[in-house]
């Protein structure tokens, strides 16, 4: 008895063989058995030996419903090296293609830094490679004049297996103007003919007009205003912005100042929100106060040039009650001047 595997799978024509006597009771054996497949069973066995050799025969179909797993390896960042990263648990065929399909891993990914907001907005900004797990290293904060810049956010510390966007953003800087201090000093003199005689004399004066102002943007405190000249040494506790005060006062003219030929006279105004004083000094030139020179000067009245009385009563007559004198107001100066040109004259004669 001999048992034969036919078929596409596993065929073998002496699967096994078995020796009875005619007419002996057959006992088939066992089916044959593969992982994967399922075996027909043995056809062809008589259930006694008959008088010849008998061939039963049997053979192998693939199982549709075999279990198969599919593992997934990753490559080890840096390295040659695989370690298993995924498995799908699957059926087929015994002994046909697999149906799974061979996952895409990407090993790399991008890091997108984008800047958004109302300033200099940024859709890539700047751009990194990096590979899945490795160390990110922030990129350095970018920067603008007179700007704040907020970022990264979303920024990661490992680059995760897909791409990213970080986003940053400015603001303005607030601008903080310092109220600016400020202060004007004005001074004008004026000269006074004070005996009204046209000319410069001891006891005249010269009269003073002091001006200060707040011209900044900011309240000064503790403003003093000083003129030894005149007098003059005032504190104004505050002084609002744009406020004005004005003071006068007037020197008299000494021996010395009519010496010197001018005056000159310097007034100081300070204040603490002032790094420096402010100063004007003015000089007055003593000059002869005239009036309008397009006026002529009043005529004095000659005076009336008389000789001696009693020589006038030994003058001889004329015929009336006037003297030569009287008549030739300068009949005097001719004689004398007559004189002197006979006295030189004669010198010259000697």
């Amino acid at each position: 008895m001999t048992y034969k595997i036919t078929g596409a799978y596993f065929a073998d024509d002496e699967y096994a063989t078995a020796t009875y006597e005619f007419g002996a009771a057959v006992t088939a054996i066992a089916n044959a058995s593969e992982q994967g497949y399922t075996f027909s069973g043995w056809e062809g066995v008589p259930s006694t030996m008959p008088a010849e050799n008998v061939v039963a025969t049997g053979s192998f179909t693939p199982n549709t419903d075999t279990a198969y797993t599919v593992e997934h390896y990753l490559q080890d960042l840096g390295a040659a090296t695989y370690t298993l990263g995924d498995t799908e648990d699957k059926t087929g065929t015994t002994g046909a293609l697999t149906v799974a399909v061979a996952k895409s891993y990407r090993n790399s990914y991008t890091l997108t830094y984008k800047i958004t907001g109302a300033y200099f907005p940024d859709d890539a900004h700047a751009t990194e490679t990096y590979e899945f797990g490795a160390d990110i290293t922030a990129l350095d904060k970018p920067g603008r004049a007179g700007y704040t810049f907020h970022g990264w956010e979303g920024e990661p510390e490992t680059m995760p297996a897909e791409d990213v966007t970080v986003t940053g953003y400015y603001t303005v800087i607030p601008v903080i103007v310092e109220p600016v201090a400020g202060m004007s000093l004005e001074k004008a003199g004026v000269y006074v003919d004070y005996n009204a005689d046209g000319l410069v004399n001891v006891g005249d004066r010269i009269g003073y007009t002091v001006t200060v102002k707040n011209t900044g943007e900011m309240v000064l405190h503790g403003v003093t205003v000083s003129d030894p000249m005149i007098g003059l040494d005032e504190v104004i506790e505050v002084l609002g912005i744009g406020e004005v005060r004005t003071y006068t006062g007037y020197h008299t003219l000494t021996e010395q100042d009519l010496l010197a030929g001018s005056v000159v006279n310097k007034v100081t105004a300070e204040a603490e929100e002032l790094d420096e004083p402010e100063e004007i000094e003015i000089e007055t030139e003593l000059e002869l106060v005239m009036g309008d020179e397009d006026e002529p000067d009043e005529e004095e009245p000659d005076e009336e040039v008389k000789g001696d009385e009693d020589e006038k009563e030994d003058l001889p007559a004329t015929g009336a009650d006037t003297t030569l004198f009287e008549l030739f107001p300068y009949f005097g100066l001719f004689l004398m001047l007559a004189g002197v040109y006979l006295f030189s004259k004669s010198k010259v004669k000697e």
